[in-house]
């Protein structure tokens, strides 16, 4: 993920890796960059600052638990991976009463 801090709008360019973790950044505008790799499972690894056309060698950096993992992501992005089943998905189809576990009898 490389930002320019030294532009009056932010500027972001994300990419993703291959299946043997390489990557390219195209088009960039000649500047220094912080680069860092961020993903989910993962922590943001340490930021590196490069140019293009720099070749440069990033770690992921897996998260300790869960918990941790979860806060480099807002809600939204984690309800956006939610699948919610259809309709006829749900196994007990229309419950009549709630159960002792739900506050009923």
């Amino acid at each position: 993920m490389p930002k320019r801090p030294d532009l009056p709008t932010k500027f972001a360019k994300i990419v993703v890796t291959d299946d043997r973790g390489r990557y390219v950044l195209p088009a960039l505008p000649r500047a220094t960059y912080n680069i860092w790799v961020r993903g989910y499972g993962l922590v943001d690894s340490p930021k590196v600052q490069a140019q293009p056309g720099k070749t440069i060698d990033l770690k992921a950096v897996p998260a300790s638990n869960a918990k941790e993992a979860a806060q480099y992501y807002p809600a939204i992005d984690w309800f956006a991976m939610l699948k919610v089943p259809a309709k006829n998905e749900f196994p007990l189809g229309r419950v009549q009463e709630p159960g002792p576990m739900a506050g009923g009898r």
